[in-house]
């Protein structure tokens, strides 16, 4: 039978400079790995692969304008953005939540099989990375996003397996 496991989760990244810092953030445990049943849903539910979103860089959305000077003439090439910011629009909008619709249908009920009774939930890590927990027993998938300076970092569905005898787990990346 499962049982109520109390640990300390930790994050930290290592930076460039090899030194290792923790990280405060805002996790997700799951009982099950998202990304893996939502792939499986749209290839039983047989829909077309994810749309792909559109890209300023397509033909679509360059334009080119000519200029002439005593000197000569020029070709200068910019983008449409307002053509763009339309489609873009469209996709995220309608195109994609008409796509997860027929895709991801019976999700619902797929995550609450996967769960066998646990419940997901949100947690922060501290200054130092860490954040105490209260887990059942069993395997357990960990997502979160960080933001630096320069770039950001996301885990998805990290698997981690809690026993009884799990006291802490660790994210590093």
């Amino acid at each position: 039978t499962p049982q109520i496991i109390k640990l300390v989760f930790r994050a930290q990244i290592i930076t460039e400079a090899r030194e290792v810092l923790p990280i405060a953030t805002t996790f997700r445990a799951e009982p099950y790995d998202l990304a893996k049943i939502k792939n499986e849903l749209a290839s039983t539910n047989k829909v077309e692969p994810r749309p792909q979103q559109p890209q300023s860089s397509n033909s679509k959305y360059q334009i080119e304008e000519k200029t002439c000077t005593a000197s000569g003439c020029s070709t200068e090439s910019s983008v449409d953005s307002k053509a763009y910011q339309q489609d873009l629009d469209f996709y995220l909008n309608v195109t994609i939540p008409e796509w997860e619709k027929r895709a991801y249908q019976g999700l619902d009920l797929r995550l609450a099989n996967a769960a066998d009774g646990r419940e997901g939930i949100n947690f922060v890590t501290d200054q130092n990375g860490e954040a105490n927990l209260s887990l059942l027993t069993g395997r357990w998938y960990i997502s979160g996003k960080y933001n630096t300076d320069k770039s950001s970092i996301t885990w998805s569905s990290v698997p981690f397996e809690i026993s009884s005898k799990t006291q802490s787990i660790e994210l590093t990346r």
